[in-house]
C-alpha cells in the first residue's frame, strides 16, 4: 500500500530537495448512498444528522524531480460520519426521574440509535508544473490514489460493515513556502496548501453500493525541507 508514496519519496531524497510533514484537509463530499439513506429515514420522521464536510490527516513528502516539476506523496485517512439520536424533551427527562425516585436521573436523556460511519485509507501520487519561481512557489496538477474503504452502519438491532478497493484522481492548485531561513538553527520548517477537486468512488464489495469521497478540497501541511 506504501509503494507508491515511497516510490516519490525515494525520487525526491534522489535529487537532492525534499520535505516531510503532516497535512490536514477538509472536504466535501457527494455520499450519494448517505445522504439517500437519510432521505428514506425522514419519511419515518427519523432525523439523521449528516455531516457536512469529511476531514482527513495524513503523512506526505515532496520532493523536486527538476527545475519545473515537483512530486507529492501522501498516505492518510478520511472520515465521514451520521448519527440519529434519541431526544428527549427536558420536562420529560425530569418528570421521568422524579416518578422512579431519581432512578431515571442515572441514564442518559438521549442516545445515539442509528450511526453511519465511513473511512477511507488513501494513497496518493501527484506530480505537479510549477508556474513561477521564489518564497511562494504556485503549483498546478494532479494524480491517482488507491482507496481502501469500510462503511459501518449500526442500528439498534443490527450491525454491518462492508470494504472496497478503488482508484482515484485529484487535479489541484497549489502552494508552497519555500526553505529560506533555518528553524532553530538547523530546521527549516515550512508550510504548503492546495485546493482542488477529487475523484474517489469506490464500490462496496459485493453490492451495488459505493463510498463516493468525490468532491471539492482544502489541504494544509507543515514541513520539514532538506537540501
Amino acid at each position: 500500500m506504501t509503494s507508491i508514496g515511497l516510490l516519490v519519496l525515494l525520487s525526491a531524497i534522489q535529487s537532492g530537495v525534499f520535505r516531510v510533514g503532516g497535512s490536514f484537509d477538509a472536504s466535501y463530499p457527494f455520499m450519494g448512498d448517505e445522504r439517500d439513506y437519510a432521505d428514506l429515514l425522514s419519511e419515518g420522521d427519523i432525523d439523521m444528522d449528516l455531516s457536512t464536510f469529511a476531514w482527513s490527516g495524513s503523512i506526505e513528502a515532496l520532493g523536486d524531480i527538476s527545475r519545473d516539476v515537483r512530486l507529492r506523496g501522501n498516505i492518510g485517512v478520511r472520515r465521514y460520519s451520521g448519527a440519529y439520536g434519541d431526544k428527549v424533551d427536558p420536562f420529560t427527562y425530569l418528570f421521568v426521574g422524579m416518578f422512579t425516585g431519581g432512578i431515571g436521573f442515572l441514564f442518559p436523556p438521549g442516545d445515539e440509535t442509528i450511526t453511519i460511519h465511513d473511512e477511507a485509507i488513501t494513497v496518493e501520487a501527484s506530480a505537479y508544473y510549477k508556474l513561477n519561481d521564489g518564497p511562494a512557489l504556485l503549483s498546478v496538477g494532479g494524480g491517482p490514489m488507491v482507496a481502501f474503504v469500510t462503511r459501518d452502519v449500526d442500528t439498534p438491532y443490527t450491525r454491518t460493515e462492508d470494504t472496497g478497493t478503488g482508484f482515484g484522481l485529484n487535479a489541484a492548485f497549489r502552494i508552497d513556502q519555500e526553505p529560506a531561513e533555518k528553524f532553530l538553527g538547523c530546521l527549516p520548517v515550512t508550510m504548503g496548501g492546495e485546493v482542488g477537486f477529487r475523484y474517489c468512488d469506490v464500490p462496496i464489495e459485493d453490492s451495488d453500493f459505493s463510498v463516493d469521497f468525490t468532491g471539492p478540497y482544502a489541504r494544509f501541511g507543515t514541513y520539514v525541507a532538506f537540501e
